[in-house]
């Protein structure tokens, strides 16, 4: 899915520094220690990729109508930003005035998140049920790939530092998947989610938040 709202990023941040790392063994080289990247096993399965295919149709008129409204607000965000940038680049900038600026940049971002969250709630939701329906057979497809790729200790890759592409079973945990779960349905049902335990699932990821332009 495209994220619901892009805004613009008003300052770099630069980052510097040396991390010495010590020497550490390959991941092939420990007898039964695998990697895998299961998010990815996730969305790289038939079922999520057959279930994102099938969203973009049902959805399709939502789909673009949050494509077109998310252009619009990005070019009404855009403006604000610019004429915040041209008063603070002013010979004598009005504090007060840039900080009421600033203010109503920070409130258009998050009445467009809100706007958009709504409007695309629902293929979020069907999305979000499908991902539910693929992460419910998860741990069995990853018990059966490390029990067939003899794996009795299984890690995330940012776990490790260079590991070796052998102790990858990633592929594996897909190709289980597929087998367990080889297809699922994106019409959640009457009340879903709120009659899942530990309460309502997210509908959708919301957009990273923009930092708010600072008065100088």
């Amino acid at each position: 899915m495209k994220t619901i709202f892009k805004a613009l990023a008003l300052a770099s941040v630069a980052t510097t520094g040396v991390v010495a790392l010590a020497p550490v063994a390959s991941a092939q080289a420990v007898q039964g220690l695998g990697v895998a990247d299961l998010d990815d096993a996730v969305a790289k399965s038939n079922a999520a990729v057959l279930a994102a295919n099938q969203i973009k149709i049902t959805h399709k008129a939502t789909i673009d109508a949050v494509d077109a409204r998310t252009q619009v607000l990005n070019n009404e965000y855009r403006t604000m930003v610019q004429a915040y940038q041209t008063a603070q680049r002013a010979p004598t900038p009005n504090e007060a005035a840039l900080k009421q600026q600033a203010a109503a940049i920070q409130k258009k971002q998050q009445d467009a998140q809100a706007e958009l969250q709504t409007m695309a709630r629902p293929y979020s939701l069907a999305e979000a049920y499908a991902m539910d329906q693929i992460r419910a057979k998860l741990e069995q497809a990853v018990r059966n790939a490390m029990t067939k790729k003899r794996v009795s200790v299984l890690l995330q890759p940012n776990a490790l530092i260079l590991p070796a592409p052998s102790a990858d079973i990633t592929n594996d945990v897909v190709a289980e998947l597929n087998v367990l779960v080889p297809n699922v349905s994106i019409t959640p049902p009457a009340g879903w989610p709120n009659n899942l335990p530990g309460g309502p699932a997210p509908a959708g990821a919301p957009a990273k938040p923009a930092p708010q332009p600072q008065s100088r």
